[in-house]
C-alpha cells in the first residue's frame, strides 16, 4: 500500500453503530477523497499477523494503555498478488509512530513458520529495520505469530494541497488465534454485532469539520486495541470453558 516506509502522526479510534456509516461516509466524501489503493468501491481488505512472546508481553503491557507501547506486526491487503509488510507500530500517547519493509511471499512463510528474519540486503532503511527486528526478538526472548484479525476497510485521505488526514472506517472484523496462512479467509467477530471501529489519523489537528461530523453522530473516542481485543475475548472463551 504505497511507498511511504516510515511516517508519524496522531492516530484515534472511535467505535461507532454501522447504523452511523452511511452518514458519516456522506460527510467525509465532501471534504476527502477516496484513497486511491481502495479499488473495491472505496474499499480493500486488510489482514494482519501479531507477534508477542510466549508470555503474551506485548499485549497485555497494550491492555493496560501505558504511555508508550510497541508491536510487531505483518500486514497484507489482500488482492490477486498481496504485498507484505512487517511493520513495527510505537505509539506514545496518541501520536504512532510506523516503521516497516515490504517482505516477498517467501520472506513472510519464512518468518511466520519458521522464525527466520529476513536478510540484509545493504539498503539502509531496510537493514536498519531488520537491526531493530533482532534487537526486539532478543529483548523478548522469542517471538511467534499469535492472532490474525481481518477486516474490510473503507479509506479516504486528503486532498492535494489539505493538511494530512486519513480516515477509514473498519467493518466485518474478524480473529483467530490460529492458522497464520494471513491471506486465507476466517475467524470469529471482534465486536459486539453491528459495530464497526472509526479511525482517524491526522498529522495536526482535528480538522473542524471532521470534529463537528462526528460530534453530530455521538460518536467518541476510546482506548482500543485489536490486537489487545482478539487477546481478552481469548482469554475469556478460555475461562468461560474452564467453567
Amino acid at each position: 500500500m504505497g511507498e511511504i516506509l516510515s511516517f508519524c502522526r496522531a492516530e484515534n479510534k472511535y467505535p461507532i453503530h454501522e447504523e452511523a456509516i452511511p452518514e458519516l461516509a456522506r460527510s467525509l466524501s465532501l471534504k476527502l477523497d477516496v484513497d486511491p489503493y481502495a479499488l473495491h468501491n472505496g474499499h480493500y481488505q486488510a489482514n494482519t499477523i501479531y507477534f508477542d512472546d510466549p508470555q503474551n508481553g506485548v499485549v497485555e503491557r497494550s491492555v493496560d494503555h501505558p504511555t508508550y507501547k510497541e508491536k510487531l506486526r505483518l500486514r497484507s491487503y489482500g488482492g490477486e498478488h498481496p504485498i507484505y509488510f512487517i511493520e513495527f507500530k510505537n505509539k506514545y500517547q496518541s501520536d504512532v509512530f510506523k516503521n516497516r519493509i515490504i517482505l516477498s511471499e517467501k520472506e513472510y512463510e519464512d518468518f511466520v513458520f519458521h522464525q527466520i528474519v529476513p536478510k540484509r540486503n545493504g539498503k539502509f532503511q531496510h537493514d536498519r529495520f531488520l537491526t531493530t527486528l533482532e534487537d526486539f526478538i532478543a529483548r523478548h526472548g522469542a517471538i511467534t505469530p499469535k492472532s490474525v484479525i481481518q477486516y474490510d476497510r473503507m479509506a479516504f485521505v486528503n486532498r492535494p494541497m489539505d493538511n494530512f488526514c486519513r480516515v477509514t472506517i473498519d467493518t466485518n472484523i474478524l480473529y483467530r488465534r490460529e492458522n497464520f496462512h494471513l491471506n486465507e479467509p476466517g475467524g470469529e467477530p471482534l465486536l459486539e454485532p453491528k459495530m464497526a471501529i472509526l479511525e482517524i489519523k491526522i498529522g495536526e489537528s482535528l480538522p473542524l469539520w471532521l470534529a463537528h461530523a462526528i460530534n453530530d453522530l455521538a460518536i467518541y473516542r476510546i482506548p482500543f486495541s485489536k490486537y489487545g481485543t482478539s487477546f481478552l475475548n481469548s482469554q475469556a472463551k478460555t475461562k468461560t470453558v474452564a467453567e
